[in-house]
């Protein structure tokens, strides 16, 4: 076959970027498996995404060099995957990396694999074209691992024993006892959060600076549902003191709204200036919680140009949402984003310029490789009414003078995941701004994933030029079902409950491992060499520990003791790792904060005008950790809410765990109660 290079028929963005590299690339999958095994060449995996800047970089210097793609033709089988699309093949090789080099794994992921079984014998992240810091070039690289796969054969094997056996005592460590819930992790893990906290730049300690909202968003949830002691004042003003800091910091594009990856310095200066949907989606239902908590108008303003960003730049016209914006475009990292000074003095007049330096503090000397990244140092609020008129008038301008250039490549998959965060974002947005529009793009992306990502009785990964490709993993399942929970609360319908309850059965029954925790991966997916399981968090939220949330709210909701089990399963299970490293695992304690206080909801049932004035009186009283749902009596209610039906006009019933108070039965009860409680 030569040097064919089979991509060309992919719809990942990704690996479409690399169809015309002359390296003989393949998509994972069956042919280039057993070709591995029939020439006996071992198999150079990479994974990346086409947002990825180093992972650019290396297909520049290195995959489209004639030199470097030869000796990996001659030596090697290739095979490139998308991480998006197939994440179970990048969480099991990122963890076979962090296992081989003891080191932390990232993007491009660079690893070497045994044709007979796929095990990993030698792994890295980036490498040089040419010799860096004492470090071998990948040419080199190549011949020596090359060298070592031919020569060392018996050292490859006795390796892959070993690593065979690591793998052994993972799968072990998942066949968990039940321990005692305890409240210790809890405790624990507040006074770990306070020690990493970063007191003077906002979020936690360190260089490079991810804002990590999934675990900025259970850290608010279980100090807000804790009673209010000093150290949970103490958290919980600290997170709105972080995104008071970071709605003003460079991770934001102040121009045309959106959240970057992260910042590379501990200052929220300069960014990685990739815009993922993951981190976005989930920045908004974020911030969505922090103002309807503190009332700060900063949230909301952020808020908006994020969902108007995203609207703009990465609905498709199905009504789901593209997976990112590239770093890069014209071959330079930023450069639709940075703006030299003489180009902003060629079009803004002296009146304009001088209020962007004064809100900007753009100053002598540039921030950003001899250009400026806008970083707002005064927020728009702070503006006399004259100057906030010269500000959109400046804010207009730099739009225009924008939308000329090259723009960054776009990812145009529809993940089910990434959407899913999305829907619950513009749920939560929806609910806490009482805004109709993102409510109604809630409903649009919902009836986007029911309509093109489930099919056939299953969730599937992503959606492309017409075409779904893999079968759902748990993530898929798990943030559908978190967001179902956040969109009945906005649009209570018997229908999107009865599909709810479907992805509780799915996940048990798919993903659940015999009450000893949930697997990435399905019986039904492809094997690997080991299949996944894994409780803590990242910059994503855990999918497990949110499938188990799920679950237990859901149960407690439609008194389905099986659901609850699961999240009481869980905690039983992770008792000994929150013992360790309680920090890493935030949404598992929002599940322990839940065990411990009991859930709290609030049922409204009764004539839809009087329903919807009491769900928005209530949303004046929010509590992050009440959850309100709103049955007009106009509905056929299903089992499970019986016990809330009433001939009144209004019922409003006060739940705590299964136990609910008599039920409010007029609008000034109900807001006699709020004040008083």
């Amino acid at each position: 076959m030569g040097a064919e290079n089979h991509l060309a028929q992919e719809t990942s963005p990704y690996l479409l970027q690399h169809a015309n590299n002359p390296v003989a690339w393949y998509p994972w999958g069956q042919e280039a498996l057993d070709l591995a095994k029939k020439q006996n060449k071992p198999i150079l995996l990479s994974i990346g995404y086409s947002a990825c800047h180093w992972c650019h970089v290396m297909a520049h210097e290195s995959f489209e060099d004639i030199e470097t793609a030869n000796i990996m033709n001659e030596l090697f089988i290739n095979i490139k995957v998308d991480r998006e699309e197939r994440p179970d093949i990048d969480k099991v090789y990122q963890h076979m990396h962090q296992v081989l080099t003891q080191q932390g794994g990232g993007w491009p992921l660079t690893v070497f694999l045994h044709p007979k079984d796929q095990m990993p014998f030698f792994s890295g992240t980036y490498f040089p074209k040419e010799k860096h810091h004492g470090k071998p070039c990948f040419k080199e690289i190549l011949n020596i691992i090359s060298h070592y796969f031919i020569h060392k054969p018996n050292e490859i094997a006795e390796q892959n024993k070993n690593l065979q056996r690591v793998i052994n005592s993972l799968e072990k460590q998942n066949e968990g006892f039940a321990h005692k819930i305890k409240k210790s992790p809890l405790l624990m893990a507040k006074q770990n959060w306070i020690n990493e906290f970063d007191k003077i730049n906002g979020g936690f300690r360190g260089a490079p600076k991810f804002v990590m909202p999934a675990t900025l968003s259970a850290i608010l949830y279980i100090v807000t549902s804790c009673k209010q002691e000093d150290t949970d004042k103490q958290i919980y003003n600290h997170i709105l003191y972080s995104l008071n800091k970071i709605c003003l910091s460079g991770l934001v594009d102040h121009i045309d709204g959106g959240f970057f990856r992260y910042c590379v310095d501990d200052k929220w200066q300069i960014p990685h200036f990739e815009k993922m949907l993951y981190d976005n989606a989930q920045m908004i239902g974020l911030l969505g919680q922090a103002f309807a908590m503190s009332k700060n108008e900063l949230f909301k303003e952020t808020i908006r140009d994020c969902i108007q960003w995203t609207m703009l730049d990465m609905q498709s016209f199905e009504g789901g949402f593209y997976s990112s914006l590239d770093a890069d475009s014209e071959g330079e990292e930023g450069k639709f984003y940075t703006w030299y000074t003489d180009d902003l003095r060629s079009f803004l007049d002296d009146k304009e310029y001088d209020l962007l330096a004064q809100i900007f503090e753009i100053n002598d000397l540039p921030n950003f490789e001899n250009k400026w990244h806008l970083i707002q140092k005064k927020s728009y609020l702070e503006l006399s009414t004259e100057d906030r008129i010269v500000f959109a008038n400046i804010k207009q301008k730099l739009k225009i003078e924008r939308a000329v250039r090259i723009r960054p490549h776009l990812d145009h998959k529809l993940l089910c995941s990434w959407n899913a965060l999305m829907f619950k974002g513009l749920s939560i947005a929806g609910a806490v701004l009482n805004d109709a529009k993102f409510s109604h793009l809630a409903t649009r992306i919902f009836n986007f994933i029911k309509v093109y990502l489930f099919f056939e009785n299953q969730l599937w990964v992503s959606y492309n030029k017409g075409q779904r490709k893999q079968s759902g993993f748990l993530d898929d399942y798990a943030f559908l079902l978190d967001a179902c929970w956040y969109y009945l609360q906005i649009n209570y319908n018997n229908n999107d409950l009865h599909f709810a309850k479907w992805l509780c059965d799915t996940l048990i029954e798919k993903f659940w491992d015999n009450e000893n925790g949930f697997y990435f991966t399905s019986e039904h997916h492809e094997a690997l060499i080991y299949r996944p399981k894994n409780w803590s968090d990242d910059v994503l939220p855990n999918g497990a520990a949110t499938a188990a949330l799920a679950l237990s709210r859901f149960g407690v909701l439609l008194n389905e003791q099986k659901y609850i089990e699961v999240g009481t399963r869980a905690l039983q299970l992770t008792q000994p790792s929150l013992d360790i490293h309680a920090q890493y695992y935030p949404t598992l304690l929002n599940i322990q904060a839940e065990f411990l206080q009991g859930l709290s909801t609030v049922i409204i049932y009764g004539k839809s005008k009087l329903v919807e004035k009491a769900r928005l009186l209530l949303l004046k009283h929010y509590q992050l950790n009440r959850f309100i749902f709103a049955i007009a009596s106009s509905q056929v209610v299903p089992e499970c809410f019986k016990q809330y039906v009433s001939e009144d006009e209004l019922s409003i019933y006060f739940c705590h765990a299964k136990v609910c108070q008599p039920p409010l039965k007029s609008l000034q009860a109900l807001e006699n109660y709020l004040k008083n409680s």
